[in-house]
Formats: structure tokens, sequence, C-alpha cells
């Protein structure tokens, strides 16, 4: 027999929007709900690893904006290969030179952006992991009110059967009813049997699915106290409720975000990044040299790498932008 999840009340199939805020709905005033939905979220890999994540694109976003790491150059001039001629020869020295990169302005705040805007991605999914377990647990919580509901309903029926079937044998005994009427009592009864182990079984699977989400044993025993019948209506949502919680709905804003960020970042790439070098030349009893210098790189190359990242962007911006009335509608 199976259990006929259609039937669940829409309630259960939508979760809170966040983890710190307490639930509304009057279902989750249940204790054992509450136990459940805390045992889940807290010790679930899934999360555990959606967390992880938010913290690893956490630790980038201060990364995005340092400047790119110096170089020190070190180095021997010497003016001929039978000897070392630093402090004979005015043209043998040695060098240490300190070179610091310094992108063009405003690519080190784009790239910061970019990288803050990849939490907000990072948070979006995590929220969606947390609603799925939550509306895990719910489906699973209403699913096995509903089982142990119909357990009760055919054990009351199974009195009634009971009953039926003694009152047909007896009328059989006397002669006022036919053998017919008590075989099917009895068939009555067989089949009541049958839909009670049914529902046995799939009770113990949903007790193990909701001790997975929990991490549990499959058999550890989930004792109930709530009624499917005391459930209350779920409450309609406006389309502006269910945008402001889907996390589908913010992650798909946050990458038309971050994409813009990386177009306009394409476009700074156009202009060329600097370097700033500054060394000290030691020549021994001679007097010391020193050089400053800048260099430029050049982007030549432009029409077949900067275009085209340019370009790129704005094909990727026009399908996010698509993704997201895709995933409203």
């Amino acid at each position: 027999m199976r259990t006929p999840m259609r039937l669940v009340p829409a309630l259960v199939l939508m979760a809170p929007g966040s983890a710190q805020a307490p639930p509304t709905e009057p279902l989750a005033l249940d204790p054992v709900l509450a136990d459940l939905l805390r045992e889940a979220l807290e010790g679930h890999p899934d999360l555990q690893k959606a967390d992880a994540a938010v913290r690893m694109d956490q630790e980038r976003v201060p990364q995005a904006g340092v400047l790119p790491d110096p170089f020190l150059s070190l180095g021997l001039q010497n003016d001929g290969f039978k000897r070392i001629e630093v402090g004979r020869m005015e043209t043998s020295f040695y060098s240490v030179a300190f070179t610091q990169p310094f992108p063009w302005p405003g690519k080190r705040g784009l790239r910061k952006d970019v990288a803050a805007i990849g939490v907000d991605l990072s948070e979006a999914l995590r929220s969606r992991v947390q609603m799925g377990l939550e509306a895990d647990v719910r489906r699973g919580y209403t699913a096995l009110l509903l089982l142990r509901g119909q357990k009760q309903l055919l054990d009351q029926q199974a009195l009634f059967l009971e009953e039926a079937e003694r009152l047909a044998r007896t009328r059989y005994e006397v002669g006022q009813g036919s053998q017919g009427d008590l075989l099917r009592a009895q068939v009555e009864r067989t089949r009541l049997q049958l839909a009670a182990w049914s529902l046995e079984a799939e009770e113990r699977s949903t007790v193990a699915a909701l001790n997975r989400l929990r991490q549990h044993d499959p058999a550890d025993p989930i004792a109930t106290t709530a009624m499917l019948a005391g459930l209350p209506e779920p409450a309609d949502l406006s389309p502006e409720q269910v945008e402001g919680r889907s996390p589908e709905l913010a992650g798909a804003h946050a990458s038309v975000k971050q994409t813009e960020k990386l177009l306009d970042l394409a476009k700074l790439d156009r202009r060329p990044d600097f370097a700033v070098t500054a060394g000290l030349m030691p020549r021994g009893a001679l007097d010391p040299m020193w050089q400053v210098g800048v260099s430029i790189s050049l982007p030549i190359y432009g029409h077949t790498k900067q275009q085209r990242a340019v370009a790129e962007h704005e094909h990727h911006l026009r399908g996010q932008g698509a993704e997201v009335a895709s995933v409203r509608t």
C-alpha cells in the first residue's frame, strides 16, 4: 500500500528562507519536529560543505584587492672573464633591484567586487542546501504522521472487521448466513493485515530517511505526539514573497552583478599595467650607482585577446539576464 504523498499538505514543501529566522508555521511548534530540524541543520555534511564554501569565498575577497607580489632581482655585471672586477672596473658591479607592479587604476577594486559577489553566490547555494534539508525533514515528518494516522485507522477497521467476521460466523453456524459472507469477511481481514504490513514497512523506511538526515542510526525510534489532522492549512504566498525567499533567484541576480563587474574589468584590461623598479649597484671601492625605471605593458594583441574577452562577457551577461527571467518564471 503506497503512501499517498500527493495528499501531504503543501505546508511541508516550503521551508523558511533563513536558518537564523525562527519558524513561524504552527507545525514547527511541535517539539519533535523542532528537534529533528535542529539535528539535521547542525550536523549534515552537505550544509557543512556549503558553510565551508562560503568561508572559502570570503577569504578570497581581501586577496583580490591586494597589489601583485613585488620582484627582487639580484645580479652581477663583470667586465672580463678572468676574475671579478668589481671595485676595479667602472662597469663592474653587483645589483639589487626591487620591482612593484601596479595594475591600471580601478582593476583592483573590480576584482575585489567580483570576489565579494562570489560570496553572495555561495550564500545563495548554502541557503538552497539549508532549505532543501529543512523541506526534506518536514516532508518526512509529515509522511510519518500520515502513516501513523493510517495505521490507527486500520486498527479501528480491524475491530469492525473482526466483529463482522464473528457475526458472519455466528449467522453461518445457525443457518441464517452463507459461507460466502464468512469468506468475504475473512478475505477483508486478510487484506487489512496486508495493508498494515505495508504501512509498517513504509514507516520504517520513513524513520530511516529522517534518521539519515539527522545523522542517526536508521533504526533509532522517533516518537510523535502530533496528529496529521491537526495541521493547519498552508498560507498562500504572494509572488513577491516567493521571489524574496528564493535562493535560485538571489543567485541569478548575483551572477548578473558579477558578470557586469567582469565586463567592466575586461574593458579595463585593454589599458596597460605598470611596474616601478628601483635598484642599487655597489661597485666596491668605486662610488655605487642607482637606477629607477618604469615598465608599461603593451596590450598589442587587444583585437584577439582583450576585445574577445569583452565580447565573451557581453554574451555571458545576456545569458545571465535570461537566466533571471527563467528563474522568476
